[in-house]
């Protein structure tokens, strides 16, 4: 199923390369590294994710380069590489605020607030994903609300305060 769907991926690059579509040529990378990723090939994936990333910069396409800096700074946190992880996730999180777009900002914090608590830092963790959960409430987008008060209810487990893990985690019902 996996190699259809890249076929079709890479029969799609194709046909908006052929085209001059750098959009849906930079859009058509990323899928591919996503199957990449979905597949734990990382090293794969970010070359595609770059790929990306550039052709957005190219064509002045400021959110989708957000976007898959984004793309490129979750596939380092799956890496290990902390250090990655946060510049690519920052530097989505500068161009979001730059074009205004909420929801791109608070996926990035929520992101970093990701990478923190990997790495036990529970306190920048708290700090991003508050930030992200009222940027979330603000706009009255639900999903990205429930997400972010779910990993706020994980890092109060991890730091085993159950009575507020468990608040955070009935809130996002």
């Amino acid at each position: 199923k996996q190699s259809e769907e890249l076929k079709y991926q890479m029969d799609t690059l194709q046909m908006n390369r052929d085209n001059g579509n750098r959009q849906g040529e930079a859009n058509t990378l990323a899928n591919i590294g996503f199957l990449y990723s979905s597949k734990e090939n990382y090293e794969e994936a970010l070359q595609y994710f770059m790929k990306a990333v550039k052709i957005n910069n190219e064509i002045g396409g400021i959110q989708g380069e957000a976007n898959q800096l984004l793309n490129l700074g979750s596939t380092y946190r799956l890496k290990g590489d902390k250090e990655l992880a946060l510049e690519h996730c920052n530097q989505a999180l500068k161009l979001h605020k730059q074009i205004s777009y909420k929801q791109g900002q608070a996926n990035a914090l929520g992101t970093i607030g990701n990478i923190y608590s990997d790495y036990g830092n529970y306190k920048e963790a708290l700090r991003y994903y508050n930030e992200a959960l009222e940027i979330f409430q603000e706009t009255n987008y639900k999903i990205g609300e429930s997400i972010q008060l779910i990993n706020l209810g994980t890092l109060y487990g991890k730091q085993k305060d159950a009575e507020q893990a468990l608040s955070y985690f009935q809130q996002a019902l």
